[in-house]
């Protein structure tokens, strides 16, 4: 199966994070290139996630 994934950086508050999307949810994440290593901080629908 191929998707897409709609991957973008994030400014203002969320500066340094990135976010996918997918559909009606959103994953803020934050991406550690020198370590290999993504964290995620946040799952949640896209009206509530920002908050």
């Amino acid at each position: 199966m191929n998707e897409n994934i709609d991957v973008k950086k994030l400014k203002g508050k969320w500066e340094g994070y990135h976010r996918i999307c997918s559909r009606k949810i959103r994953i803020i994440l934050k991406v550690n290139f020198e370590e290999r290593r993504i964290y995620v901080d946040t799952i949640d629908y896209r009206g509530d996630v920002y908050k």
